[in-house]
C-alpha cells in the first residue's frame, strides 16, 4: 500500500475516533444545564401543582353519603321543606380535586347535581363550581378555612331567577367528623335580611 493510501486511511481512522469521542462525551454529559431562571420557574410550577394538606382534607370525603336536606324559601318560613338525597364523591386528577355527584328530589321533582372542588395553592383558598338540573348557570365559590380548621367560610355568586341576575351568596361548611359534615347556605331577602336558605347534613353511608 502506498504512503498516499496510508495517509488517507490514517485520516479516516482519526476522524472516526474524534467523532466517536465527541458522541461519547455528549452521551455522558447529559442535558444542558438549566439557567437559574428556568430552575426557579420549574420549582414554582412544581410547588403550585403539588397537592398538600388541604387537598388531603378534600380527598378524605371520598365515598358514598346520605344527605338530609332542609330548605327555607324566605326569612319568615319557620318550618323548612325537607327531603333526602345521596352523594358520591371521588378524588380526581391525582388527588388535586374531588368530583361530587348528587341525586335526590327538590321541590317535588327529581334532582341531579355535579360539583368539582379543590384548593388553589396560589390563592390559598378552597374553590368550587356547581351545576344542577334546576338551573342553566354555574355557581362559583371560594372558601377560606377558619383558624381552627373545621369550618370553611365560602363566598360566591348564584343565579336568582326572580331578580333576573346573579347575586352574592355565603355558605359555611362545618366538619363534625370524618363521617359527618354540614353545609349551610345563606340567602338575602329583598329587604336586605340574611336568612338560612339550605342546610345539608352529610352522613357517610355504610
Amino acid at each position: 500500500m502506498s504512503c498516499k493510501f496510508c495517509c488517507v486511511g490514517c485520516a479516516v481512522l482519526g476522524a472516526a475516533v474524534f467523532l466517536s469521542a465527541g458522541m461519547f462525551a455528549q452521551e455522558t454529559k447529559g442535558p444542558p444545564k438549566m439557567s437559574a431562571e428556568d430552575q426557579a420557574m420549574m420549582e414554582a410550577y412544581k410547588s403550585y401543582g403539588t397537592p398538600g394538606e388541604p387537598h388531603a382534607r378534600l380527598v378524605k370525603k371520598a365515598g358514598n353519603w346520605n344527605i338530609a336536606v332542609k330548605m327555607w324559601h324566605s326569612p319568615d318560613m319557620e318550618v323548612p321543606e325537607e327531603s333526602t338525597a345521596t352523594s358520591r364523591i371521588k378524588a380526581i386528577m391525582g388527588g388535586r380535586y374531588i368530583l361530587e355527584k348528587v341525586k335526590g328530589e327538590a321541590m317535588g321533582m327529581p334532582f341531579e347535581g355535579l360539583g368539582i372542588s379543590g384548593y388553589d395553592n396560589l390563592t390559598k383558598k378552597f374553590i368550587g363550581v356547581w351545576v344542577d338540573t334546576m338551573s342553566t348557570g354555574i355557581i362559583h365559590s371560594e372558601g377560606t378555612p377558619a383558624q381552627y380548621g373545621d369550618i370553611i367560610n365560602f363566598e360566591g355568586t348564584h343565579p336568582d331567577p326572580l331578580r333576573g341576575k346573579y347575586v352574592k351568596s355565603r355558605s359555611v361548611e362545618r366538619t363534625i367528623s370524618d363521617d359527618k359534615f354540614i353545609f349551610t347556605s345563606y340567602k338575602t331577602s329583598d329587604d336586605g335580611r340574611e336568612f338560612k336558605g339550605m342546610e345539608l347534613t352529610y352522613t357517610r353511608a355504610e
